[in-house]
């Protein structure tokens, strides 16, 4: 995934993870998991046209409306091709968990128009999900 990516790397997601490891057999499932519940987020972020944070992206001008249309393409932010969208994909392992597409335009995208991102509620997502994988003492 060259174009765009973040990695779960900050500072309270590394704590959340410090305080499971020794209790879970593998972080793998349950980042793998977390994937599936954050590229859901991110298409619904696609298809409200806004980013993890709720807020509506930058409009498209009224030119580039207009020639999506006479092309007969959807004319939604970005889905000209449906590229973007479609390529967001995950890598997970025991230690890390990147999220990110390799489509060329995605770097200029997230600048403009983030689609990528943390919310209080995926940190929220991410420790339910953890739980569900923790061995009993």
């Amino acid at each position: 995934m060259a174009s765009v990516e973040t990695t779960i790397t900050n500072a309270d997601i590394n704590n959340i993870l410090g305080r499971f490891s020794g209790r879970l057999l593998t972080l793998e499932q349950p980042l793998r998991d977390f994937a599936e519940y954050k590229l859901l987020k991110i298409r619904e972020g696609f298809d409200r046209e806004q980013g993890p944070d709720g807020r509506r992206w930058k409009d498209i001008s009224p030119a580039w409306r207009a020639q999506k249309k006479k092309e007969g393409r959807p004319t939604q932010i970005g889905v000209y091709t449906r590229q973007l969208r479609d390529t967001i994909t995950y890598f997970a392992d025991g230690r890390s968990l990147v999220i990110g597409s390799p489509a060329p335009h995605a770097g200029y995208f997230q600048e403009d128009r983030e689609f990528l991102g943390l919310t209080r509620e995926d940190r929220r997502e991410l420790l339910d999900t953890l739980g569900e994988y923790i061995i009993p003492t």
